[in-house]
């Protein structure tokens, strides 16, 4: 598994999820990167340091990867089923921001 090379793009089973993930937190999801469709969220914690949130699309078994990191050392990467990314998101987006 991994970002690049994406092999199956389709993230139509999970947009409106994602959307309304996004929603509640007011963030803008880039949806292209270096002609690659993506779904992409960078976002500053409180604490001012910037990370970026990236879902892969469902895989064949109806998989989805979430990552997130700070650019620098944290990481977090979980593999979710369909019906648990809504919860799994939140979850990565705030364990990310605690202190180490």
């Amino acid at each position: 598994m991994g970002l690049y090379p994406i092999l199956h793009t389709d993230y139509s089973e999970i947009d409106d999820i994602l959307d309304r993930w996004a929603g509640i937190h007011q963030f803008r999801i880039h949806k292209e990167y270096k002609e690659v469709e993506v779904r992409s969220i960078l976002f500053c914690g409180d604490e001012g340091i910037s990370y970026q949130l990236w879902v892969e699309p469902p895989n064949e078994k109806g998989f989805v990867e979430i990552h997130v990191w700070d650019y620098e050392k944290r990481r977090i990467d979980v593999v979710v089923k369909r019906d648990e990314l809504f919860e799994k998101l939140e979850l990565a987006y705030r364990s990310i921001q605690e202190p180490v």
